[in-house]
Order: C-alpha cells, then structure tokens, then sequence
C-alpha cells in the first residue's frame, strides 16, 4: 500500500515475509535508474518514505532483484504491454 503524508512524500509498505531485500521501482525513479530501498519494520513488513513529484505515475516493487510484484492497494493498476500489472499512484 502507498499513502501521501502531510509533508508531500509517498510512504510505501508491503508485507513479503520471504523477502530479503526490496526496491521501489517506478516512473518517478526512472525504474532503474534510482530505486528506493526499502527497510524491514517488523515481521514480513517492508517500508521506504519518499518524496514524490506531483502528477501520475506508475511503480512496482522488485523483490530480491528477481521478482516484479504490483501494490493492488495503490491509487490502481494498468496492465502494461510486457504483460504484467504495474501499480498506480496519483
């Protein structure tokens, strides 16, 4: 799940609790560009705080560098032209 704090950053959570390392990849991070790590916060919770341009955009998680996984509990999802579901944030 993705929420906007007061402040204007994105706060990102996901729960993988076979994960040992997990990046936030999207349009606003140039997807490989400059991925935000995330951080382990407790029993199979994953978090990074980031801050985020105004506009639409779209972002995945990537799991131990190998596994591409869409947030369903972000603003939405488009199914983009690799086939796979990228996740939404407005």
């Amino acid at each position: 799940m993705v929420t906007i704090t007061d402040r204007g950053t994105a706060v990102f959570r996901l729960f993988d609790s076979a994960a040992q390392r997990v990046e936030v990849r999207g349009s606003f991070t140039q997807w490989h560009a400059n991925p935000i790590a995330m951080h382990a916060v407790g029993e199979g919770w994953w978090e990074a705080e980031a801050p985020i341009t105004p506009g639409d955009h779209e972002f995945q998680y990537l799991v131990d560098g190998v596994r591409w996984t869409t947030d369903y509990a972000a603003s939405g999802v488009r199914l983009t032209r690799l086939g796979t579901w990228a996740s939404l944030l407005y």
